[in-house]
C-alpha cells in the first residue's frame, strides 16, 4: 500500500512539472519592460581609514551629498565640470561612523551609498 502511494505521489509531481513547462506566459507590448539606465556608482574604500573617499560613476554626476546615521546632512558637493573621472570627497568631520552618500546624476536620479569610517 505504501508503495502504491509513493507511486502516485511521484507520478503526480511529474505530471504537474510537464504541465509548468509546456505553459507559457505572454504579454501584450506595453507591459513589457523597456530598457532604462540603470544608474551606478562606486564609493571607495570601503571602509575608509581616513575622512577621504572617492565616487566614481559611468554616468554624469552633478551631486554628491553625506549624511551622519542620524540623516544629518554633513557635506554637499555640487559638481560643477562634469567628468567620468573619480571625485574625492573629504569630510569635515574626523568622527569615526556609518555614513551614508546620496549621489545625484545629471538626469536628477539619485542613489543612495553607504560607507564606514573607522
Amino acid at each position: 500500500m505504501k508503495k502504491i502511494f509513493n507511486i502516485v505521489i511521484v507520478l503526480s509531481l511529474v505530471f504537474a512539472a510537464k504541465a509548468q513547462q509546456t505553459t507559457s506566459y505572454k504579454f501584450p507590448l506595453e507591459v513589457q519592460p523597456q530598457s532604462s539606465n540603470i544608474h551606478e556608482a562606486i564609493v571607495s574604500p570601503v571602509p575608509m581609514t581616513t575622512p577621504v573617499f572617492y565616487v566614481r560613476s559611468d554616468q554624469l554626476i552633478t551631486k554628491i551629498e553625506v549624511f551622519d546615521i542620524f540623516g544629518k546632512l554633513i557635506i554637499q558637493k555640487n559638481i560643477k565640470n562634469f567628468t567620468f573621472n573619480p571625485i574625492e570627497v573629504t569630510l569635515p568631520t574626523s568622527r569615526k561612523g556609518i555614513y551614508f552618500i546620496k549621489i545625484t546624476f545629471d538626469d536628477n536620479c539619485s542613489i543612495i551609498k553607504k560607507t564606514i569610517y573607522r
